[in-house]
């Protein structure tokens, strides 16, 4: 559903990318997971929800610097079309205290959402390649099945209880490889019978979700690949 609306607030992101704040003019359906097209003057990106209030009327969306708007008069007030809710998302419902989500920075977002929610999970793997605008830190929890060495993890998730590990080349503390391979270890590290209990989700691009589910493939219990469009 595409509406007619406005930019309500305009920031910068810790990599020069932006947080954009779009007026919502009637509630939305919006779950983590969720994507939309947002464009302002003859530039359109695709996006999946950061945070939205039904009460306030407002969704935020983040642009990482690669993808930034580019627009001169992109400022609170400007119009804008939103193209949404689109994709699956996560059901309200979704019990995630045994689902490991794992995404790519395009599933980012997503994951910020839930732990907004304060949503439990076991695990939250992100590959962080080419995305600097989320803080990193030493993670609380101890995760011997990890490789050594291995100890960062997304500080809103951290502090939202949801233990999480990153695969970033440059960053301290990150594994320098595939998030792939995390998840490997992960897998390995765990009986069959705790597995054939646990569930993953795979959120970002389609590539992405089938390189995961070929790990995955007959080593879980069920998975599933939430989409979002690059």
């Amino acid at each position: 559903m595409a509406l007619s609306t406005r930019l309500q607030s305009l920031s910068a992101l810790p990599d020069g990318g932006q947080l954009l704040t779009i007026h919502l003019p009637h509630p939305l359906p919006i779950r983590p997971g969720h994507w939309f097209h947002f464009q302002h003057s003859h530039e359109q990106r695709v996006a999946a929800a950061l945070d939205h209030s039904d009460v306030e009327g407002w969704l935020s969306i983040a642009l990482p610097r690669s993808q930034a708007i580019s627009a001169q008069r992109l400022a609170p007030g400007a119009p804008c079309t939103l193209d949404g809710p689109h994709g699956d998302g996560l059901a309200e419902s979704d019990s995630l205290q045994r689902t490991i989500l794992i995404t790519d920075p395009l599933g980012l977002p997503a994951l910020l959402f839930l732990a907004r929610r304060a949503t439990p999970a076991a695990l939250a793997l992100v590959a962080l390649d080419q995305t600097d605008w989320v803080r990193l830190r030493p993670s609380r929890y101890m995760l011997p099945q990890m490789p050594a060495g291995v100890i960062a993890g997304l500080s809103p998730l951290e502090e939202a209880g949801i233990p999480s590990r990153a695969s970033h080349a440059a960053h301290p503390g990150c594994h320098d490889g595939p998030i792939t391979e995390l998840l490997d270890a992960w897998l390995g590290s765990r009986r069959a019978g705790d597995r054939w209990q646990d569930r993953a989700v795979i959120i970002g691009e389609a590539a992405f979700i089938t390189q995961v589910s070929a790990v995955l493939r007959g080593r879980i219990g069920q998975y599933q690949g939430l989409p979002i469009p690059a």
